[in-house]
């Protein structure tokens, strides 16, 4: 429930930070069209589509938020099968859980080994796109980040600061705490890293660290090609 209540005003923060200052409008991307402005989707259709029709379409199509809620509600029933009294279906669904952890941790390493290398290659697009298009660019590439950053701000003030009032926490303790765990899981890209780290089960760090993902594909989705 904190997963989907969470994405819901992710996206409605990317969408009102997308429609407001337009990032990437104008900024021409090397492929096969230029795309300088498209419709931005309907809350019902943004709301519609984390439920995947097909699973494995949505997993093999690279669609991450349908493809999490699945995981999320395999999970879900996963955990109520292994606690049946019914010792067959029980050993089963351990043997799944056990299976998909060792497969998560593998994922972990490659995820890890990817993020190590990802500034090069970022470093490497926005060279080109320079190289290409001059440093006039520089202008709009400056204000999707911006945007970007603006939400992850708003998100975590607002929205996760709301949280940690409700849950009984005082917000100007929290952060300066969590400080060190989240500039450093922020720096490495591994955002699940930090909810262990400041006292969440590990189990739980996958389900409520996608929400900056959410706003950053609603930002470029409505303005960049």
């Amino acid at each position: 429930v904190f997963y989907l209540v969470t994405t819901f005003i992710a996206v409605l923060i990317g969408l009102a930070i997308a429609n407001l200052f337009k990032p990437g409008l104008g900024l021409a991307l090397v492929g096969e069209e230029v795309v300088r402005e498209v419709t931005a989707p309907a809350i019902k259709d943004v709301l519609l589509g984390l439920i995947p029709k097909n699973p494995f379409a949505a997993l093999a199509e690279g669609k991450v938020l349908p493809t999490i809620v699945f995981a999320i509600l395999v999970g879900t029933a996963l955990s109520y099968l292994k606690e049946m009294k019914v010792p067959r279906i029980s050993e089963a669904a351990d043997t799944v859980l056990r299976v998909s952890d060792g497969l998560a941790e593998v994922m972990y390493k490659l995820v890890r080994w990817i993020l190590e290398i990802a500034p090069y290659g970022v470093f490497a697009l926005i060279a080109v796109v320079v190289g290409t298009q001059g440093a006039k660019v520089l202008g709009p590439l400056g204000v999707v980040t911006g945007a970007v950053y603006l939400g992850l701000i708003i998100h975590y003030l607002v929205v996760y600061g709301g949280a940690l009032r409700i849950w009984g926490f005082n917000p100007a303790r929290f952060w300066p705490r969590a400080r060190d765990a989240y500039l450093e899981s922020r720096l490495m890209g591994l955002q699940h890293m930090l909810i262990p780290a400041i006292g969440m089960h590990k189990n739980s760090a996958g389900t409520v660290e996608n929400d900056p993902m959410c706003r950053a594909k609603g930002i470029v989705n409505v303005n960049v090609s």
